[in-house]
This record gives structure tokens, C-alpha cells and sequence, in this order.
């Protein structure tokens, strides 16, 4: 999918420049997302990556994984 949409390995690059464990595609797409060990690296690489990708039209979110 990525040799198609090279956007994909573009936003892997960026979540990790900005600190991600790991990276990884939800599925065939759209939605690439970083794994973060700690909250405040998290809202960093939020920060950092909204920055980054501004004027590329992509979405940028933060989430939280819910423990149980």
C-alpha cells in the first residue's frame, strides 16, 4: 500500500521523529498511528507533529489506550 499512497510512510517518518515505540497502519488505510510509552511524550509528539504536517490536509489526533 505504501509504494501507492507514499503519504503513509511520510506519517510513519514523522510520528517517528517525534519519539514513537512504533508505528503502524490501521487496516489498508487512511489511518497510520505511534505508539507512545508515556502521556507527556504523547502530547509532545502531538504538538510537534500538528506542526509538522500543517497545510498537508491530514488529521491529527491524540488518544489514550484504556485500561481495564
Amino acid at each position: 500500500v505504501s509504494r501507492e499512497q507514499p503519504e503513509i510512510n511520510e506519517m510513519k517518518e514523522c510520528l517517528n521523529a517525534a519519539g514513537a515505540a512504533a508505528t503502524l497502519m490501521s487496516g489498508s488505510g487512511p489511518t497510520v498511528y505511534g505508539i507512545f510509552p508515556e502521556e507527556g511524550g504523547a502530547s509532545k509528539a502531538y504538538r510537534t507533529i500538528t506542526k509538522m504536517v500543517r497545510g498537508k490536509g491530514w488529521r491529527v489526533l491524540k488518544a489514550q489506550s484504556v485500561e481495564s
